[in-house]
């Protein structure tokens, strides 16, 4: 799961989706930051959200509460960005400088608008190859493709997912699977 972040004093991030005109509302810093914590996101210079699953299209537009902005004794600075659960562990001095941060986030993306058994049927505009299998998104339309069991690679390209081929130790490869026989002893 997705965390909508805000760090800064006196700043808000509010999400949009596109989908259903849904507005999650958030990620609202106290407009002091005086008693800033390390590793809390409680509201004082960060703050965080969790994002409902199955979000495709939005976009968060950040604000400040009041007028504080110019004031040469205010913190200028506010970031919002989108971070996985339990990937950001807030520090004082990123409410002055987050520049340079490396943060994780988890993508999800499907194929197309149909599932799988409407997708098979048009086989110029399918995507999942030969020793492939399709999977229906749990959450919204479309599908993805993986690697049949005993295969391995990229389920969307020609001859992509390709046998496993564990021929240690006296085994032999079959197609999409592999036999081995164990020495006597």
């Amino acid at each position: 799961m997705n965390h909508l972040t805000t760090v800064g004093c006196d700043t808000r991030a509010d999400i949009w989706t596109f989908d259903d005109v849904d507005y999650i509302t958030g990620g609202a810093s106290r407009s002091r930051c005086i008693g800033l914590h390390d590793g809390s996101c409680d509201g004082i210079g960060c703050r965080q959200l969790p994002l409902p699953y199955g979000i495709s299209r939005f976009r968060i537009p950040s604000v400040r509460n009041t007028d504080r902005v110019g004031n040469c004794s205010f913190n200028n600075c506010s970031y919002v960005f989108i971070v996985q659960k339990d990937q950001y562990t807030f520090d004082e001095t990123d409410v002055y400088n987050m520049l340079n941060r490396s943060i994780l986030v988890v993508l999800e993306w499907k194929v197309g608008t149909a599932d799988c058994e409407s997708s098979q049927k048009n086989r110029t505009s399918y995507l999942c190859k030969e020793n492939s299998v399709c999977i229906t998104s749990e959450y919204k339309n479309g599908y993805n493709c993986c690697c049949a069991p005993g295969y391995q690679g990229n389920p969307y390209l020609p001859n992509g997912c390709q046998a496993l081929h564990d021929c240690t130790y006296g085994c032999v490869n079959t197609n999409g699977s592999y036999n081995c026989t164990c020495p006597l002893g």
